[in-house]
C-alpha cells in the first residue's frame, strides 16, 4: 500500500492510504516517523504505524485531561477508549502511570479528603464515590475506612455550619434528615446527633412521611 501525508488544519497531517483518507496525526509525529509521501509500505508496517499514532494521540489527550484535574487510571482509560480504542488507551495510561502522572492511591486519598471536609460525605458515601470514579473496591474501602471521625460529632458540625436553618419546623427537619442521609449518615446517627443538640424529633414515620 502507498502512504501519503497531506497538510491538515493547524499542526496536523491527514494520512491517506492508497488514496483514501485513513487518519489524522500531528505533524511532529508524522515527521518523526520518517515516512515520505508516496512511500510503499506493507500492511504490517501500516498497522504498526496506525497503532503508534493512536497511542500518541491518546497520550496527548491524557495530558490534556490531566491538566484540568486528577483522574483515576480507570476513569482516564474509559475516557480515552471511546476515541482511541482500548489498546491505545491502556498504553497511554500505562505511560502516564510510569511517569507518576496517574496514581490511584494518591487520587483516592485526595478525593476522599475533599469529599469529607468540603462536602461533608460520610465514609460510606465516599466509598461509593471512589468506586464511581474507577477506584477498585479494595482501595476504595481501605481509603474510606482510614478516615478517623466520630459520626455524631461530624453530624453536629454539619448541622451547625450548613443546616441550622432547617431546625425550626417539622418540614425543615425532614429536609435535614434527607440531606444527611444523602451524605451517607445512618438514621440512628442522625437521631443521636440531633438529640445531643436538644432538637425535638418525631419517630421514624413522622420524619420520613
Amino acid at each position: 500500500m502507498v502512504i501519503e501525508g497531506r497538510k491538515g488544519r493547524k499542526n496536523t497531517i491527514y494520512v491517506f492510504s492508497d488514496g483514501e483518507y485513513a487518519l489524522t496525526v500531528d505533524a511532529g509525529f508524522w515527521f518523526s516517523y520518517g515516512f515520505h509521501c508516496g512511500q510503499e509500505i506493507s500492511p504490517e508496517e501500516y498497522e504498526l504505524f496506525e497503532l503508534k499514532a493512536m497511542v500518541h494521540g491518546a497520550y496527548d489527550k491524557a495530558l490534556y485531561l490531566l491538566s484540568s484535574r486528577d483522574r483515576s487510571a480507570k476513569e482516564l482509560e474509559d475516557k480515552l477508549s471511546s476515541k482511541f480504542g482500548k489498546t491505545a488507551a491502556c498504553a497511554a495510561v500505562s505511560k502516564a502511570r510510569n511517569l507518576n502522572l496517574v496514581d490511584d492511591d494518591a487520587f483516592a486519598k485526595k478525593l476522599s479528603e475533599e469529599l469529607f471536609y468540603k462536602r461533608g460525605f460520610s465514609p460510606s458515601r465516599i466509598y461509593l464515590e471512589l468506586k464511581r470514579k474507577g477506584i477498585t473496591g479494595d482501595l476504595a474501602r481501605e481509603t474510606a475506612a482510614s478516615i478517623d471521625f466520630d459520626p455524631q460529632e461530624r453530624i453536629i458540625e454539619l448541622v451547625r455550619t450548613k443546616y441550622s436553618r432547617h431546625l425550626h419546623d417539622e418540614s425543615g427537619k425532614q429536609r435535614l434528615f434527607a440531606a444527611l442521609a444523602r451524605l451517607g449518615y445512618s438514621y440512628a446517627d442522625i437521631r443521636s446527633a440531633l438529640r445531643a443538640l436538644d432538637v425535638e424529633i418525631g419517630d421514624e414515620h413522622d420524619i420520613f412521611d
